[in-house]
């Protein structure tokens, strides 16, 4: 008996009964697997297939079932940028705030090279989160990919971004 077997959206086989028992054993297949063999009008669980008795009526089996498009399992390299980027932007705007904030209790003067420092590394940050929200935003249009990864980092990047401009307005504001 030749039995075929539906598996991750691919027809296997076909295999003969000791060569399904193996793939069993080894967890290559399973018996809630669909299968096929002659005799079977539509595909049905494996474990099905191996109580039937032989009753051969079609030579060539069916198109296996169609299967609902799977739910994408993995998030795309751009999805993770824009996450990495929102990640490593919170300890990066917690210690330039730190050093601005110090820097300004000390008397630095806006012109002294710390401040003005400090001042491009906050263009050079707020760039890395504009690219954050860039890439997070491309991730999410991405089809075949789970969106959590990506909302996550646009919305980290997004709220870094608002954090630190509202920051600079209300210190601009305070002058």
């Amino acid at each position: 008996m030749e039995i075929y077997v539906a598996k991750d959206n691919q027809k296997l086989g076909p295999y003969d009964l000791e060569e399904v028992h193996h793939r069993m054993k080894a967890g290559a297949i399973s018996e809630t697997d669909l299968a096929w063999r002659e005799g079977l009008a539509n595909w049905i669980p494996l474990s099905q297939v191996l109580g039937l008795s032989s009753e051969a009526v079609h030579s060539s089996p069916p198109a296996p079932p169609p299967v609902e498009e799977a739910i994408p399992l993995r998030s795309s390299g751009l999805a993770k940028a824009a996450f990495t980027l929102g990640l490593v932007g919170i300890p990066f705007w917690i210690t330039i705030v730190i050093v601005a904030a110090i820097g300004s209790a000390s008397g630095f003067s806006e012109q002294s090279p710390m401040m003005i420092g400090t001042g491009l590394v906050m263009f050079g940050g707020m760039g890395g989160n504009i690219a954050g929200i860039v890439l997070g935003i491309i991730a999410l249009t991405q089809a075949g990919f789970t969106k959590g990864i990506a909302a996550a980092g646009l919305t980290l990047n997004a709220l870094e971004l608002l954090g630190i401009l509202s920051l600079m307005i209300i210190g601009m504001a305070m002058q």
